[in-house]
């Protein structure tokens, strides 16, 4: 949760929630795998997403709560599919 408050000639708080997920995608070789997954899951309604070819990790990050079926989905379209294992 985050917290922003902004003083001044007025003062506001404004909180907002995030919510996020780690999952490790299986069957990534170089940069434009990378751009797919990660343009896949961008696609979501609500949601950023970065992934990194090294560790194989897609971490998402949502302001509702992230449907891990449906980021399974993305993943499985893209071409790629989420182990999991570690």
């Amino acid at each position: 949760s985050l917290t922003l408050t902004v003083t001044g000639n007025y003062s506001t708080t404004v909180t907002t929630t995030s919510l996020s997920l780690d999952v490790k995608v299986k069957g990534m070789t170089c940069e434009k795998c990378v751009g797919r997954v990660q343009n896949a899951l961008n696609a979501q309604s609500g949601t950023w997403a970065r992934v990194d070819l090294g560790s194989g990790m897609a971490h998402i990050l949502a302001k509702s709560p992230i449907d891990r079926d449906a980021v399974e989905r993305a993943v499985e379209d893209a071409g790629y599919y989420v182990s999991h294992r570690d």
